[in-house]
């Protein structure tokens, strides 16, 4: 997991350009009392991520479905506090799951 580089603003300028749709900023203070948060790079995730984890492997097995997602979202930030501290891993899931739930739609009639 440790693959994901640091976040850097180069990075996010090079990234706009590679993912110039869904591209977001997670901030995560990781407790009441921290005044920097840890940043991270995040994408909206793509299909074939929504397809992987409705598959049989991750149907119900939190542990693979949250690794994927971390996986496949996240581009760039502080891996040793999504490692060493769970309230960061927690919030980093949650709002990774936020995003795929953001879209919106409407039936109307013709």
């Amino acid at each position: 997991m440790n693959k994901i580089p640091s976040y850097t603003e180069e990075l996010v300028a090079d990234l706009k350009l590679k993912y110039p749709y869904g591209l977001k900023v997670l901030e995560i203070y990781p407790d009441e009392e921290a005044k920097e948060p840890i940043k991270f790079l995040v994408k909206k995730p793509g299909k074939s991520l929504v397809y992987l984890l409705s598959s049989k492997e991750y149907d119900r097995n939190i542990q693979a479905s949250s690794e994927a997602m971390i996986a496949n979202c996240v581009l760039a930030g502080d891996m040793d506090a999504v490692e060493n501290d769970g309230a960061v891993y927690s919030e980093l899931i949650q709002q990774l799951s936020k995003m795929m739930n953001t879209a919106r739609s409407a039936l109307k009639n013709v």
